[in-house]
């Protein structure tokens, strides 16, 4: 914003806001057990490297992987996908951040991160936030491609990364 000052405090709100997001998706993983009796499957077929057909590839590596960096416990199966609920929160963020300022990005990551299907999703290892944050991010990277932000030398090089990551995104989404 060309000779615009901007408070303090106008800074501050986004990275409160994220941060109750984050608080909000990360506390409690711990607090019910590996109740679900599917869930519980989930994990001894990824502990055990049995292929699970009708889920994203993507979602049983990222469990995996936490069972295996953190131990066979509860939150380890559901930390990476909660973190993957993060990423939604902060694509989000920048999808408001691009259209609007601070306060909009604040407010985006408000309804996010308190929205039920991404709550379900994040704190569970039956979930499926990292495709959200995956499609999420396809969205985010088209707005980039399509709609350059100026002339100058720096939004064009984030337009050329973002059509060059663009196919990336697609495949994992």
């Amino acid at each position: 914003r060309p000779m615009e000052t901007v408070r303090p405090i106008a800074r501050a709100v986004p990275l409160a806001a994220f941060l109750a997001a984050a608080l909000l998706l990360l506390t409690g993983l711990t607090s019910s057990g590996i109740w679900d009796p599917w869930e519980l499957d989930v994990a001894v077929r990824i502990g055990s490297n049995a292929r699970i057909v009708d889920r994203p590839p993507l979602s049983d590596s990222l469990v995996a992987i936490g069972l295996d960096v953190f131990g066979r416990n509860e939150w380890s199966g559901r930390l990476p996908l909660a973190i993957a609920g993060l990423f939604v929160v902060s694509i989000a963020m920048g999808i408001a951040r691009r259209t609007s300022d601070g306060r909009g990005a604040a407010y985006a990551a408000i309804v996010a991160s308190t929205t039920p299907l991404l709550l379900a999703n994040a704190r569970s290892m039956l979930g499926e936030s990292d495709a959200m944050a995956a499609q999420a991010l396809v969205g985010l990277l088209a707005i980039e491609a399509a709609f350059p932000r100026g002339t100058d030398a720096r939004p064009r090089a984030i337009r050329l990364a973002a059509f060059v990551t663009l196919p990336l995104a697609i495949a994992l989404a």
